[in-house]
């Protein structure tokens, strides 16, 4: 359960939520996302990288986290993520070390664009406007050299059908969005032939509704 997927944000709001069982109360949405933040801090950084998703389930922005402000967002019922993951390691603070603290504004404002075009899609199920919005400017270009392959299984997902592909996370896994199941599978079993002589895994399945339980 690890390479770009939220394993240790999973393993941070599985303890805080386990522990309230454990004391006897029915934690809030709220007192899981700070208990959470608490373990992950420790870990990564204070963050609600992917803590609030996690906690509540599916798609969700992450606001501020002081005060706490994390929204959920719509998801199309049809729509389904791919997961792609090669045997290898990408460390989450080398990833994060490579990454410019500044950015030019000409950057930043359309990446900002695609954001909330990416969001409007997802809330219409605008398939069209995702493939035109998922574009990673800003981590993409500098941590592809970290991932096997990274050019032809992004590629292999577009050609396959999926809205967009990118880096889950810090990496190593790839993650792509698509349409329905049938297209998902293709997706899958064409991104994982694209990672080669690379040992590699892939899931396809449908996009979380529900959050910690």
């Amino acid at each position: 359960m690890a390479g770009g997927i939220g394993g240790s944000a999973a393993s941070s709001v599985a303890g805080a939520y386990a522990a309230g069982l454990a004391a006897g109360m029915r934690p809030t949405y709220e007192q899981i996302i700070l208990a959470a933040l608490a373990g992950e801090e420790a870990v990564s950084g204070r963050h609600l990288d992917n803590i609030a998703p996690i906690t509540l389930g599916g798609l969700v922005l992450s606001r501020s986290i002081e005060p706490l402000d994390v929204i959920k967002l719509p998801v199309p019922e049809h729509w389904r993520v791919v997961l792609a993951r090669p045997n290898a390691r990408v460390e989450t603070k080398k990833a994060r070390a490579i990454l410019p603290n500044e950015w030019d504004l000409a950057s930043w404002t359309q990446q900002m664009a695609n954001t909330a075009a990416l969001i409007h899609a997802f809330a219409t199920a605008d398939g069209a406007l995702a493939r035109r919005a998922l574009d990673d400017l800003y981590a993409e270009p500098r941590r592809a050299s970290l991932i096997p392959n990274f050019d032809a299984i992004k590629r292999a997902a577009l050609d396959a059908g999926a809205f967009g592909c990118s880096i889950s996370g810090s990496g190593p896994t790839v993650f792509a969005i698509a349409e329905n199941e049938g297209v998902a599978k293709k997706c899958a079993t064409a991104m994982q032939h694209a990672f080669g002589d690379v040992a590699s895994t892939q899931y396809a399945g449908p996009i979380a509704k529900k959050g910690v339980r």
